[in-house]
């Protein structure tokens, strides 16, 4: 059998494994060079763990980013040795030694709904709050709402007006003091 032939070992969910990887970025530009490298990691151990695995699917843990960038983006190391671990399909890495840590990624919602849903309507909502403007529901703001022609009622505070209210106040508490 041939060494080339050889398969190598596939690393296991939940399993830890360590190497220690070559960081060669002399012939890239100084300024670079610590970019380079940390691109020159997720390659090797994507070479490393066996089978060929995606570089999107490796999560280069601080760690490592903080040893690489420690000596400035001009100077990165010559080798670092890696711990690597496989959960769900994607390969967390630290320094050897440093506990392997997961990244949970939430995204962010508004009301149950992702921004992008709401879209113009959320924005106008984010800005209300900012501003402090409260709507204020009473018998006689319906009953001019029933006087008021269907033109008026679509007439909708733009952008722009709810930013000179910001400002109008912001103003006006400068003044204050």
């Amino acid at each position: 059998m041939d060494n080339k032939t050889k398969p190598k070992p596939n690393i296991v969910d939940d399993e830890i494994k360590t190497m220690t990887l070559p960081i060669r970025v002399k012939e890239r530009p100084r300024r670079d060079r610590a970019n380079a490298a940390i691109n020159i990691i997720k390659k090797q151990i994507s070479k490393n763990l066996g089978s060929v695995v995606e570089i999107s699917k490796i999560v280069v843990g601080e760690s490592i980013n903080k040893a690489v960038f420690a000596r400035g983006r001009e100077r990165p190391p010559h080798s670092l040795k890696i711990s690597a671990k496989k959960t769900k399909g994607i390969y967390y890495t630290e320094l050897e030694g440093v506990e392997i840590k997961q990244k949970i990624i939430e995204k962010k919602t508004l009301g149950g709904k992702k921004p992008h849903e709401k879209g113009f309507a959320g924005m106008l909502e984010q800005m209300k709050k900012k501003a402090g403007i409260e709507e204020k529901k009473s018998e006689e703001s319906e009953k001019t709402k029933q006087e008021v022609t269907p033109a008026a009622e679509t007439k909708v505070e733009t952008l722009r007006e709810l930013k000179e209210k910001e400002s109008e106040k912001v103003d006006k508490e400068i003044m204050k003091k």
